[in-house]
Order: structure tokens, then C-alpha cells, then sequence
């Protein structure tokens, strides 16, 4: 028998019992209460999550409570003849293999019709990192594919050059898996990506949702590495995965973002971690 194998199996196994009894501890005493957190639940709360491998800031937990509705969307249908004239001019002078459309130093890449991957070589003369942000809104409304409902998720900035990354929003909640992903290079190259949702109207009525706190103890419970999670952020909204039909239902969610990158959607209604 490999005791050191069982040893760890077991090591393991403990662990997870104290999370599983943990979780049910803060759940019943400071979850359901339909209450705010006190600072002094705050700071057990956070010491709590510390235990279990997940770094958070009080102040970055919201303790508003809401209501959310189930909401159903579509992806956005591309328009490919007017995104060919776009990208390539009125003459549309391109080669093409099914949906991969290319000529010279610029290629277009439809996906199902839903999905836009541009690879191009731009002038970027006088970009900067103060007028990024206009520059990107030029590129987009360049080809077509602009988005009033946008707003920055992320920026990066590399000796190489910058990468812009746009979320989707609707009555003040972000609408996921639908994004605007632009990367330019000091060299001229651009890689743009947009893969964007369209609301069409709730589902149901506003329910209760279980709060951020719970969300965070709830991944406490599915946490499967070992190296802390360190959240840097803990926020409300829909979520949807395009992977099985582009129209359906995005449910509201917890989205919580770490500095590595990981990003984890926890229900709102029933706090099972979304794949």
C-alpha cells in the first residue's frame, strides 16, 4: 500500500470536511439573514476565507441585497457582406476558404456567424497610452463594430504594446460570455476579437439572490488547487455560454475575478459554480 499516497488522501479529505462545516457555519449565522454584515462578520468572514485559500478585501465584498431576473439573449448576428466591405473596401478584393477571408496583411475570421477575429497592420503613429481608448473606439467604428453598451474590463500595457478588453452591460450589470478584445502591437499589428450578446427581454420574475458573501464561501467549497485564490474583484450580472446555441438564457450570477486571471461564475439563485 502507498502509505504516502493514503496520507495525503486523507490530508485532503480533512481539509475539506472543515470547509464543508465552515461553509455551513457562516451560511446559517451570516448569510441568509437578509441582513448587512457587520465589520465584525466582515473580519471573521475574510480570516475565514484566508483559511480556505481565498485572499479578499472587506471593501471589496458588496453586501447590497437585490433581486435579478433570468434573461434571455442571442448572440449578435454578423452582417458579413457589410464587414467584407468594411475590412477589405467596396471592391472586396480577398481570397476565401469557407468563413476565413484574407489579402495581403489583413485576415478575417468569422465564427458560426457570431464570433469576429480581425488580424490586420494599422497605422500607429501618435498612439499612446492616454488616447488608447479613442483610438480603439476609431478602429471599431472603422469596421463597424462598435458598442454603445461597452466598457472597459481590462487594460495592459507591455514594452510590446497595449491590450484593450471591452465587457458587455445591460441596466447596470455586466452580460457575460460577450466581449471586445482589441491587442496592438508598436509594431502596427493588430488582433481585434468581438463576440457580443443582444438582450430580449426577462424571463420570470425579480427573485432573491444569494449574497456576495456566500458566493465567496461557496468557492471556498469548489476550490480544487492549492495556491490561494487572490480575488480582486466581486461583482453581479448574467452569464451565458455560447458553447451549445447562441440563443437561450444568461442567469444572474456572482462573477468573481482573481490577479491570476481566473474568472468564476457562481449562480445567484441556486450558488452552483458555472462551467
Amino acid at each position: 500500500m502507498d502509505w504516502a499516497r493514503a496520507k495525503n488522501i486523507l490530508i485532503i479529505a480533512f481539509i475539506l470536511l472543515n470547509i464543508f462545516l465552515l461553509y455551513n457555519l457562516f451560511s446559517e449565522e451570516f448569510v441568509f439573514t437578509g441582513s448587512r454584515l457587520s465589520a465584525n462578520d466582515l473580519d471573521q468572514l475574510v480570516k475565514f476565507l484566508k483559511t480556505a485559500g481565498i485572499e479578499v478585501s472587506a471593501k471589496d465584498i458588496p453586501q447590497s441585497p437585490a433581486k435579478m431576473q433570468v434573461l434571455k439573449v442571442g448572440y449578435q448576428l454578423i452582417d458579413t457582406d457589410s464587414l467584407l466591405k468594411k475590412v477589405f473596401g467596396e471592391n472586396k478584393n480577398y481570397q476565401q476558404k469557407g468563413q476565413l477571408y484574407w489579402n495581403g496583411n489583413t485576415t478575417l475570421k468569422i465564427d458560426n456567424s457570431i464570433k469576429v477575429t480581425i488580424l490586420d497592420k494599422i497605422d500607429v503613429s501618435g498612439l499612446s497610452e492616454g488616447n488608447i481608448y479613442s483610438f480603439c473606439d476609431r478602429l471599431l467604428d472603422r469596421y463597424g463594430l462598435n458598442e454603445k453598451d461597452k466598457s472597459v474590463s481590462a487594460f495592459y500595457k507591455s514594452d510590446d504594446g497595449y491590450v484593450v478588453e471591452y465587457q458587455n452591460n445591460y441596466q447596470d450589470h455586466f452580460l457575460d460570455i460577450s466581449y471586445i478584445r482589441i491587442k496592438i502591437k508598436k509594431s502596427g499589428e493588430l488582433q481585434l476579437e468581438k463576440l457580443w450578446l443582444k438582450p430580449m427581454g426577462f424571463s420570470n420574475l425579480k427573485r432573491d439572490i444569494i449574497g456576495a458573501a456566500d458566493a465567496l464561501l461557496r468557492l471556498a467549497s469548489y476550490k480544487e488547487k492549492a495556491e490561494p485564490l487572490k480575488v480582486t474583484a466581486v461583482e453581479s450580472g448574467w452569464y451565458f455560454s455560447w458553447e451549445s446555441t447562441d440563443i437561450g438564457q444568461a442567469v444572474p450570477v456572482w462573477r468573481i475575478k482573481t490577479d491570476g486571471g481566473e474568472v468564476y461564475y457562481i449562480n445567484a439563485f441556486t450558488g452552483e459554480l458555472e462551467k
